[in-house]
């Protein structure tokens, strides 16, 4: 998987937040613009395999105030999805 499809999503707005993500993002102090810059500034630290569901990646990238920070997302066939 490559860093550049995420990208795309968020530049197109072709992503979705879970509930589960925005609580998170909530519990962390960041917003919408925080995770479209982690995943703008960020690189692919982990894929995840093991969920019945389908592969996760675990993106680290900067928040807007600089802030290096790690979320979780997934690619389905419409939309990234990150929560």
């Amino acid at each position: 998987m490559d860093i550049e499809i995420f990208r795309r999503k968020i530049v197109s707005g072709h992503y979705e937040l879970t509930q589960h993500a925005k609580d998170e993002a909530a519990d962390d102090d960041l917003d919408v613009e925080d995770i479209e810059s982690i995943v703008l500034t960020g690189r692919i630290a982990k894929t995840l395999t093991k969920d019945e569901r389908g592969i996760r990646y675990v993106l680290a990238g900067l928040t807007k105030n600089k802030k290096e920070v790690e979320i979780v997302c997934r690619i389905l066939p419409s939309v990234a999805k990150c929560g």
